[in-house]
């Protein structure tokens, strides 16, 4: 009985230190380029898809964002194929994270 209830608290300290994570919020600024040739784009849309809210670039392609750890963004512009980046490969510890963000141009057919 013993060995069960160390297993229970030892799952729930960690389910407790995960939720703790997931909820710090981080600053997240960047750039999107395209992948092609590196160029800026402007007015790209930058939506926390697991949080609602976002944001748009300037017309340098810059953008600022406050979200939790741990969020999925998705960053969509017409003619571009849309990327997603999750904030769980950022390093917790810092507070203020800088990122560059690459569009692939999608291409249509007539």
């Amino acid at each position: 009985m013993r060995i069960i209830i160390g297993f229970f608290l030892i799952f729930m300290t960690c389910f407790q230190l995960n939720a703790q994570e997931q909820q710090k919020l981080i600053r997240i600024t960047g750039h999107v380029v395209t992948v092609e040739d590196s160029s800026k784009v402007a007015y790209v849309n930058v939506l926390n898809i697991t949080h609602p809210s976002g944001t748009i670039c300037d017309q340098d392609g810059k953008f600022i964002l406050v979200c939790h750890y741990g969020d999925t963004l998705q960053f969509s512009a017409v003619g571009y194929e849309k990327t997603y980046f999750t904030t769980g490969r950022l390093d917790p510890a810092i507070v203020e994270h800088s990122v560059a963000i690459r569009l692939r141009a999608e291409i249509y057919m007539l």
